[in-house]
């Protein structure tokens, strides 16, 4: 199992953390779309953002979510929280 990072930027103040667990990722195009779509609902879930519907943005090192009308930003990336995109800030 793969550990990923899940962190809500919300208002550029508050930063809520968790860490999401992913089975090993089978490669192929049709396989890559439906653990990217895994991927996200678990991390919405664990954010309380499971009926929110948003924008995504992958840029490869990481997953950004921004929800439509909100001033929040979800990233998940893989690795554990020690390694988290909103530490390098």
């Amino acid at each position: 199992m793969n550990k990923y990072t899940v962190e809500t930027l919300i208002a550029a103040s508050a930063v809520k953390r968790g860490t999401i667990e992913m089975p090993e990722q089978t490669y192929g195009s049709k396989f890559n779309k439906a653990f990217k779509s895994l991927l996200m609902k678990r991390a919405k879930a664990s954010m309380g953002l499971t009926d929110v519907e948003g924008m995504t943005e992958d840029w490869g090192d990481y997953i950004a979510f921004i929800p439509y009308g909100s001033d929040t930003v979800m990233y998940i990336n893989r690795g554990t929280l020690g390694q988290s995109y909103l530490r390098h800030w």
